[in-house]
């Protein structure tokens, strides 16, 4: 019977170091956080990202990015305060709270487009942005 007391108690032990564990490493995680300006950078980075298929196949057809601004439509969410698309697909979001802004730029090498993310600061972009 004692045996069968101490094996509970180290479960419950057990599961409480390993849910301490998880809420200590995780506190702050952009990932988990929509507190956390770079987690909010993200979703605004990806609003903006879904606009990519509508400017590459703007360029498939017209062999250029000056026009595209027409086509471009950022869908809003939450975190985004206002968006300027610019005549050749540069798209900058302004956070609702004025904590940072974002970029996505477009560039025509030959007939294919290089993508640019940014985040100013640069202490809130997303690992996808940040250059090696």
């Amino acid at each position: 019977m004692k045996l069968a007391k101490l094996g509970v108690i180290a479960a419950v032990v057990s599961v409480l170091l390993i849910g301490t564990t998880i809420v200590i490493t995780s506190g702050g995680d952009p990932g988990v956080s929509p507190d956390n300006p770079r987690f909010r950078a993200s979703v605004v980075l990806l609003s903006l990202y879904g606009q990519k298929d509508v400017i590459e196949r703007y360029v498939r057809e017209n062999h250029a990015l000056d026009g595209v601004v027409g086509r471009v439509v950022v869908d809003n969410n939450s975190f985004i305060g206002r968006v300027v698309i610019s005549n050749t697909g540069h798209m900058v979001a302004f956070d609702v709270r004025n904590e940072f802004v974002a970029s996505l730029e477009p560039t025509l090498v030959g007939q294919q487009i290089k993508w640019r993310c940014s985040v100013v600061p640069v202490k809130w972009e997303p690992k996808p942005c940040r250059t090696p």
